[in-house]
């Protein structure tokens, strides 16, 4: 992978999945995924944060097990001078995990099944152009999720996490993706599964390429 390409991943959260993930967590790993009550919540971690593992190995050619992860100030994990930007995100069965060379890259997936509050939520946190344009949407479901997902794949990026106010930038709802002002930024939006809506966000100009191949493998799918 060279700079100027961001590599999204998807990965269906399943019990093979979880069972290849496990073992590859370090003891803290381990100790913060016996910490969660409920069994799906546990199952996104492991599966995530294995992944995550498994492919930030594979860019940079380590073990998984010996990857030593930092956090910034507000909490996005880092590798320490290897130059590789990550970022990861999950939903119900699904997770996304983006990748790119000396470029912030936040990812953002949500399923798409809520419809009744769309509105208030939008009134209540985006900026007032995108929930004007949200209603007035051909889909103002699918544009919603959109916006809700490009605005919080920018925010993961940018890193500042929610010191950084939904309101205070736009993103596109249809169209091109994009930071409305800001030509600094790409976004892609797609659909990694039937029921759910994915963006992600790279600083700089950028291709993106979704991989189809298996995490945990390598193989094709």
């Amino acid at each position: 992978m060279d700079r100027g390409l961001a590599e999204l991943w998807t990965l269906s959260i399943t019990e093979d999945a979880v069972t290849r993930a496990s073992s590859l967590l370090d003891e803290a790993e381990q100790c913060r995924a016996s910490r969660f009550l409920a069994e799906a919540p546990r199952a996104a971690f492991v599966a995530t944060r294995g992944a995550l593992r498994q492919l930030c190995a594979t860019y940079l050619n380590a073990d998984p097990k010996q990857l030593h992860f930092a956090v910034n100030e507000h909490g996005k994990p880092f590798l320490p001078g290897s130059g590789l930007e990550f970022n990861v995100s999950h939903s119900g069965k699904v997770a996304v995990l983006g990748f790119a060379w000396q470029q912030p890259i936040g990812v953002d997936v949500e399923r798409t099944g809520r419809k009744g509050d769309i509105r208030r939520i939008a009134s209540r946190f985006f900026h007032p152009g995108e929930t004007a344009a949200i209603e007035a949407a051909a889909d103002p479901v699918q544009a919603f999720y959109r916006c809700w997902t490009g605005k919080e794949a920018y925010v993961k990026a940018v890193g500042l996490g929610l010191s950084l106010g939904l309101d205070t930038f736009r993103v596109a709802v249809e169209g091109e993706a994009c930071v409305t002002g800001d030509t600094s930024w790409s976004l892609y939006s797609w659909a990694p599964a039937a029921g759910y809506m994915a963006t992600a966000a790279v600083h700089g100009p950028v291709a993106f390429f979704q991989r189809g191949d298996d995490i945990f493998t390598g193989s094709s799918t």
